[in-house]
């Protein structure tokens, strides 16, 4: 036979009010110790020593709202410094993007998360999370200049970047008046003090299902204006990023492949059409996780397997050197 002990109920109360007390006597603990190690990395001027700094006040202190967010601003600095890595600088950006979140979760009215998310997702091509980023620290601060200047940009964006078919001169008038030296600095690594210009898409260079072949539609009329463009001596300056996305159908794996695929694809065109020095182009591929409509129709699906180019002017040539 077997024995059961049992515990009065007012027992079981005092003991589970017992375990609550030292878990939130614990938890407090944690949390001051986060805030010591979180004032130690605002003096740091190491963006990794402030990165592991700012991680390790997340770690103890979870809801630390603002330590998560210095946290991604951190991330975001280290990929702009990062070099000769497009994967891994699209990965710290996605991490800066997914802290910033996180902070506005446990701190809905932190101004500066909203902030560095609306700068860091214009950047990346977001730009309708963007806006909404920037509408919302304007709530939270009314006529202040960097949420202005930020939906500003935005309104460029869009101004310069409507759609169709797109000229070499159009290309060209795009990259001379988008982004300029306040923006991301040495983002992509090409050079130092490079400028990152802001994305141009192309929504007639699109793919069919489980293709990387450029056959749909405009896809080769579109690139030789593309190369035109690249090959003048006004972009003799620049230099870009080719990256390929999918719609959601079938597992990352083999859509990620799938994205690169496409942008090599794109890369291999402007090489050998073109003779574009091969250096001047860095490839990324993102899968489906950066989608630009919802993956709910067939058209949708068909404008997310696209390619977006970010043109990129390295800040030595631009200033004479």
């Amino acid at each position: 036979m077997t024995h059961r002990f049992l515990v009065p109920q007012s027992a079981v109360g005092a003991v589970l009010g017992v375990v609550v007390l030292a878990l939130g006597t614990a938890a407090a603990d944690d949390c001051h110790k986060a805030r010591e190690v979180y004032a130690r990395g605002v003096g740091l001027l190491n963006y990794e020593q402030r990165r592991e700094a700012f991680q390790q006040a997340v770690t103890l202190c979870p809801s630390f709202a603002e330590a998560r967010c210095n946290l991604a601003d951190a991330l975001e600095n280290l990929a702009a410094i990062s070099r000769d890595d497009v994967t891994e600088m699209n990965r710290l950006l996605d991490r800066a993007v997914s802290q910033y979140r996180e902070a506005l979760k446990y701190k809905p009215d932190l101004f500066a998360a909203h902030l560095g998310l609306g700068d860091v997702c214009r950047v990346m091509g977001m730009n309708e999370q963007a806006e909404r980023a920037y509408r919302k620290a304007l709530e939270l601060k009314p006529d202040h200049p960097k949420p202005l200047a930020g939906l500003e940009k935005i309104r460029l964006i869009r101004s310069l970047d409507r759609g169709g078919f797109k000229t070499s001169t159009d290309i060209v008038s795009h990259v001379k008046t988008s982004s300029d030296k306040s923006e991301v600095g040495a983002l992509m690594g090409f050079a130092n003090h490079t400028v990152v210009k802001d994305r141009l898409r192309f929504d007639n260079i699109l793919f069919n299902e489980w293709s990387a072949e450029l056959t749909r539609g405009e896809a080769t009329r579109q690139l030789e204006e593309i190369g035109k463009a690249l090959a003048s001596r006004d972009l003799s300056g620049c230099n870009f990023v080719v990256e390929g996305h999918t719609d959601n159908r079938g597992d990352l794996d083999r859509n990620i492949k799938l994205s690169w695929d496409r942008a090599e694809s794109v890369k291999a065109h402007l090489v050998g059409n073109h003779r574009i020095d091969p250096v001047r182009i860095r490839t990324q591929g993102f899968g489906y996780s950066r989608p630009k409509f919802g993956n709910d129709t067939e058209e949708n699906r068909l404008k997310n397997r696209r390619v977006e180019i970010m043109f990129l002017e390295g800040g030595d040539r631009q200033e004479g050197r």
